[in-house]
């Protein structure tokens, strides 16, 4: 979507932002919602100090949710 509009990701924040703002009226919350919610979950687990345990389940279910996301998108580009 950011090349689209002739634009470069310089982060993932940076992403989760244009989103946000810019296709608010043409994906729904839930997805910009969980979009930043693993954005945010995978800073941690990279970055943070605790370890961080993801199991089979809780995998398969963002799987899922990036699945349908996808779908979005591609109605749009």
């Amino acid at each position: 979507l950011l090349f689209k509009e002739g634009f470069t990701e310089k982060s993932h924040y940076a992403l989760f932002i244009f989103i946000k703002d810019k296709y608010k009226d043409k994906i729904e919350k839930k997805f910009i919602n969980e979009f930043n919610n693993l954005r945010l979950e995978r800073h941690e687990i990279t970055y943070g100090l605790d370890k961080f345990i993801v199991n089979k389940e809780e995998t398969k279910q963002v799987l899922e949710i990036a699945e349908e996301f996808l779908k979005a998108i591609i109605k749009l580009v």
